[in-house]
């Protein structure tokens, strides 16, 4: 585990603290190069095996008028 360390450094870390900008450039490519890799983005209309992947009730809204007294208008 603490072998990868330097390759981490030397690839990442490194470069993209840099003043170079390309080289700061490749390091953020690499970075989400990873994150792509590992991180799943789903929507609720996401389907899978022809299912979506989670069932959501319809949404409802409902809207109610209130009156405040002078000190909660002033807060």
């Amino acid at each position: 585990m603490y072998q990868d360390w330097p390759k981490f450094n030397s690839y990442l870390a490194k470069p993209i603290k840099t003043a170079s900008a390309a080289s700061r450039d490749r390091a953020m490519a690499r970075v989400q190069a990873v994150l792509k890799s590992v991180a799943l983005r789903r929507g609720k209309t996401t389907i899978i095996d022809n299912k979506p992947i989670c069932d959501l009730p319809p949404k409802h809204t409902h809207q109610q008028t209130v009156e405040f007294s002078d000190a909660e208008l002033e807060l």
